[in-house]
Order: structure tokens, then sequence, then C-alpha cells
């Protein structure tokens, strides 16, 4: 799936919906994912379980605690890559889109030159 169908996903995810005032809008809560599988140099590990990503698309902020520690980075989009780029971390620069469906989201990354593939699902709202 191309990058475009995440952006618009992300944002027609903070819409409120039409016809139904008796619920509240949609925050940037909306875009928290959480670690359901992950592997490291392709071996399957726990390491990773509690992690969690959570995108506020309005303010182009990514949340997570990836690294063992919370970062907040901002991140740009690369449609044409499938990627997106981040600022803000070391360690953590980019994400590569690989699968992407309303309630899973499959990324890949590189930190400290060891490729990480990382299943998520959609985290609590």
């Amino acid at each position: 799936m191309r990058i475009t169908a995440v952006i618009t996903l992300a944002l027609l995810s903070t819409l409120p919906a039409c016809g139904e005032d008796n619920k509240e809008p949609i925050t940037s809560e909306h875009g928290r994912w959480q670690v359901l599988s992950a592997t490291r140099d392709r071996r399957p590990t726990g390491l990773l379980d509690e992690a969690y990503f959570e995108f506020d698309t309005a303010q182009q902020v990514l949340t997570t605690n990836l690294t063992g520690e919370e970062l907040k980075l901002t991140y740009a989009f690369n449609q044409e890559r499938d990627r997106v780029g981040l600022t803000g971390s070391a360690v953590l620069t980019d994400l590569e889109v690989v699968t992407l469906s309303d309630t899973a989201l499959t990324v890949q990354t590189v930190m400290m030159e060891v490729p990480f593939t990382l299943r998520l699902g959609r985290g609590p709202e």
C-alpha cells in the first residue's frame, strides 16, 4: 500500500464522523499503534513487546518508546519510497511502511546497523 494511503487514513481518522453528534471527536491518540510482534535481524524478539508508536498528524509528531526511552520525533512522509523520515533521534531515523490496513501496520527500520521488522496493531483509544 502506498504511503499516500497512510496519510489519507491518518487525516480521515482525525475527523469526527458525520451524523454522530453524541460521540467525542477523534483525537491524535487515534494514531496509536502497539507492537504485536517483532523481529531483530530476522529473528523473533520479545524485547519490544511494550513498544508503541503514537502519530499526531496535526503536529507531525511521533511519540515512541521503541529505543527504550520515550522520544518525541518530528516526521515527514516520502511518498515515492513509502518511508517516514524521522528527526530528533540518532538511533531511529526512518520507518519503511510495508503493509497497512485499518487494524494492522507493518514497518521496517534499522537501528544501530540491525534490521527490525515490527508488526503493529491499533492501541487503546
